[in-house]
């Protein structure tokens, strides 16, 4: 049997050896059959903007704002959740026509409760935009839920997002992977977990934001809430994220908004390759890379370039607000660091895991424990904040518990310094190190200065070398004087 399926005008022709069906977008999917014939049923688009079979070598290819509605009433209404198949965009898709203020929301595609995507769906370059939500439930963004084998790759989009739970740009709540996209504009929601791509989501990959991302916790600057075991690797984002209390004058004045970081709220994998930019603020755990972190996991190679990080009550650090467990290697920040309260670093403001060559530049600003590297380290979930090789070149200040490397050391440092960031506070202040446990030894800290220790170091050696040489200028007159004595009796002795 030949069959072949004409995207024309609203109607999908099937012709089989002289029988034919028509499925109509009227009937809601269903096929029209004449005469008792065979009946096939085929996916509805608007098929004007559509065609394509939906293989890797012939996929499905949407051209307008109709088509790729279409595809979404396929998913949401007809239950088709295109498993191994594959969806192109052809154009450029301008989505006001059929949303925004006074049109209405646009309904995300795969609805949480429904049938979740499950294909591949590749912008191949191109850009949706017009994307507008303005008061979408859980779980909203273009796409609201990405099931784990599907795929979104090389899409742009720009647009609004408005939630009362997850929100992304690019999807609400994500299992699958997202590549190589990106987003501008503003995604908010009035509950937790928001991110410029994903509000919660596994694996995204070379992807960026330029936007602004608010909610009231679990808000990031890529994703909200990383899975675990999850990455994100090679992304970028621009902008503002903010964990605020005030939605609209609705103040929600106990809650605690926290976990707020420039690529991830929070994170329980890793974040590896990533670069941040702009104000990233919120109640407590607050970094320019993370907010908070579970107890597995890496952030690496990360750099918070410019801006500045600011929890009004405490855990705030150029990289990751409260670090427990994951290591943070070879990282670097470059924005200013403050904090209302307690606890504020240049790479961690409260560190229970290790951290390892990585620089700070930003200049370092808080109440108590206020350090170049780390704030205050501690212990939590069996996992011990230690620091190995890490530089500050920033200026700190506080109030007590201050220091160029650490406001207060609990567990070891090795390699780390100073190099010449002034530091400054109120009581427990020093170059190096504030204050430290009596569990910390000097032997866990003894290759560890500032520069000021070491320019100290090198004026004591200096004062000893010469000490040392007028004693053997002394000792060698002495026995001058000895040996011409011996020689001659009747000189007088010094």
């Amino acid at each position: 049997m030949k069959i072949k399926n004409v995207l024309k005008k609203g109607l999908v022709i099937t012709t089989a050896i002289g029988m034919i069906s028509i499925l109509s977008p009227i009937t809601g999917g269903k096929s029209l059959a004449y005469g008792g014939e065979l009946i096939i049923n085929l996916p509805v688009f608007d098929h004007d903007s559509t065609t394509g079979n939906g293989t890797k070598d012939d996929p499905f290819i949407i051209y307008d704002a109709d088509g790729l509605s279409n595809f979404r009433d396929n998913v949401n209404k007809n239950g088709e959740n295109y498993t191994g198949k594959y969806i192109k965009l052809g154009e450029d898709i301008d989505l006001s026509s059929v949303c925004g203020e006074g049109k209405g929301d646009w309904e995300p595609i795969t609805l949480g409760g429904g049938t979740l995507f499950r294909g591949t769906f590749d912008g191949d370059g191109h850009t949706i935009s017009g994307l507008y939500i303005g008061n979408g439930d859980n779980n909203v963004g273009l796409f609201g839920v990405l099931e784990t084998h599907g795929l979104i790759k090389n899409l742009h989009v720009n647009g609004y997002v408005n939630s009362s739970g997850r929100a992304g740009g690019i999807v609400g709540h994500s299992f699958g992977c997202i590549e190589n996209c990106s987003f501008s504009g503003t995604v908010t929601s009035t509950g937790n977990r928001a991110g410029g791509i994903a509000g919660e989501s596994c694996d995204v990959i070379s992807c960026k934001v330029d936007g602004n991302i608010d909610a009231y916790g679990d808000v990031g600057g890529i994703v909200g809430f990383l899975k675990t075991g999850s990455k994100v690797d090679g992304c970028s984002f621009s902008g503002t994220v903010l964990g605020k209390q005030d939605f609209g004058g609705v103040i929600k004045p106990n809650v605690e908004v926290d976990d707020v970081g420039g690529i991830a709220g929070v994170i329980m994998g890793s974040i590896i390759n990533c670069k941040a930019e702009g104000d990233i603020k919120g109640y407590l755990n607050v970094g320019g890379i993370a907010g908070g972190t579970g107890s597995t996991g890496t952030v690496s190679k990360c750099v918070f370039s410019q801006g500045m990080v600011y929890a009004s009550a405490r855990n705030a650090g150029g990289i990751v607000g409260y670090h427990c467990g994951v290591k943070i290697s070879e990282c670097k920040n470059y924005g200013s660091v403050k904090v209302g309260n307690e606890r504020v670093g240049g790479i961690a403001g409260f560190l229970c895991g290790s951290v390892v060559s990585c620089e700070n530049r930003g200049n370092v600003a808080g109440g108590s424990y206020a350090g170049g590297i780390a704030g205050e380290s501690s212990q939590c979930k069996g996992s011990k904040g230690t620091m190995e090789y890490c530089v500050n070149y920033g200026e700190i200040s506080g109030d007590t518990n201050v220091g160029g490397v650490i406001g207060y050391a609990r567990y070891g440092i090795a390699g780390c310094s100073n190099r010449g960031g002034k530091v400054t506070g109120n009581s427990l202040v020093g170059d190096f190190l504030g204050d430290m446990n009596e569990g910390v030894t000097l032997g866990e800290i003894g290759s560890s200065f500032s520069d000021g220790n070491w320019l100290m170091i090198g004026i004591l050696t200096a004062i000893g070398v010469l000490a040392m040489f007028v004693a053997s200028l002394i000792i060698k007159r002495r026995r001058k004087m000895a040996m011409i004595m011996a020689s001659d009796p009747d000189v007088e002795k010094d």
